[in-house]
């Protein structure tokens, strides 16, 4: 599939796939098409949902995070090694400041004195190519960035329940099937990564980023996760997903769009008790 290029004033369409879609596009002004991270709200509630959604539509200023920042100044370095083998795009896009990640006010200085640069701290400025680097050398033993194209967004209308969804891949090869997420954590053994996957909902994602690309390609792909630790020596892992995982995923998705698209729900009774830890007294088969 040939991705359309994405130009500023375009207005995305279902069933399309869009190359060149900046983050800001993506996530501040298409808001009206639900992103994984939107999505995530509704696990909580339904009400939870519609009210971030409408907090997030009308706020006239946007939120910043560092977390998010340094994820995405790691995302443009890794992405600049692998289409122009150099750190252009990080050099580009982004600019530090003195002080660590909690100190809010030197952040979000300088996120006000450069508009549309990722912020970090200056450790993360100095790190950030160090995990590239790292990353995309492990990354070509396998031959993982052979053929395939970064930051493509895909648009499609839920067929079940006509609400507007998106995802954007990091990393997509149509060639082989495959799409490959990088993440940043600070443990890429698998007994902790495993965890990141349930504690974020990973597997939440991968699956509705499958369901997206096969409603706009009609491709089954398969799901990759590099996972670079944030602290040296910054060793990486690279796993594919497993498909129980992707089942768990695709079940939560199909009950957040069914639960969003359903009329309110009329209150319940439930039953509840202390946690069975907490039961000492008793025989808890009681």
């Amino acid at each position: 599939m040939k991705p359309i290029l994405f130009e500023p004033g375009m207005i995305p369409e279902a069933g399309k796939c869009y190359s060149g879609m900046s983050n800001d596009d993506y996530h501040h002004v298409f808001v009206e098409w639900f992103s994984s991270s939107d999505l995530k709200n509704a696990l909580r509630s339904a009400s939870y949902f519609w009210q971030e959604y409408k907090r997030k539509k009308e706020q006239e200023k946007k939120e910043y995070k560092v977390a998010f920042e340094n994820g995405s100044a790691f995302h443009d370095a890794l992405e600049s090694l692998i289409v122009h083998d150099d750190l252009r795009l990080f050099e580009q896009n982004t600019v530090s400041y003195e002080g660590t990640a909690q100190a809010k006010k030197k952040f979000m200085d300088a996120k006000s004195d450069n508009p549309g640069k990722n912020v970090v701290p200056i450790s993360m400025y100095e790190n950030i190519p160090i995990m590239a680097e790292k990353t995309k050398s492990e990354a070509d033993e396998l031959d993982i960035f052979e053929s395939g194209e970064v930051e493509l967004a895909f648009f499609w209308i839920d067929p079940s329940t006509g609400i507007k969804l998106k995802v954007k891949t990091d990393y997509t090869r149509f060639d082989n099937a495959v799409v490959v997420d990088f993440k940043t954590t600070k443990n890429h053994r698998e007994k902790e990564f495993s965890k990141d996957l349930a504690n974020y909902g990973y597997h939440f994602s991968a699956a509705m980023y499958l369901e997206g690309i096969r409603q706009v390609t009609g491709l089954d792909m398969d799901w990759f996760f590099i996972a670079t630790n944030n602290t040296a020596p910054f060793e990486v892992a690279i796993y594919y997903l497993d498909e129980l995982s992707l089942k768990e995923g695709a079940f939560l998705l199909r009950n957040v769009l069914n639960d969003l698209h359903a009329p309110k729900k009329k209150p319940e009774f439930k039953k509840i008790g202390v946690p069975m830890w907490a039961i000492t007294h008793f025989d808890k088969e009681y």
